[in-house]
């Protein structure tokens, strides 16, 4: 008896094309965290600048006092 031969691959759950989609979930997630981490730290050096140049431009009578 000649068996079938399915010309269709098929995956078994679990698999690892699975795991693959899990990991790549991951790592889009870790790089929107980075991103957004960076987009931070842009606006508290750009918060940071406007301080320094603000007191740059004050009038020394007026300059902040830490």
């Amino acid at each position: 008896e000649e068996g079938s031969f399915d010309l269709i691959p098929r995956t078994p759950e679990g698999s690892k094309e699975e795991s693959n989609d899990e990991e790549d979930q991951e790592l889009r997630l870790s790089e929107e965290a980075r991103i957004q981490k960076e987009e931070e730290a842009d606006e508290l050096y750009r918060e940071f600048i406007d301080v320094v140049v603000r007191d740059k431009h004050a009038k020394p009578d007026q300059r902040c006092r830490g």
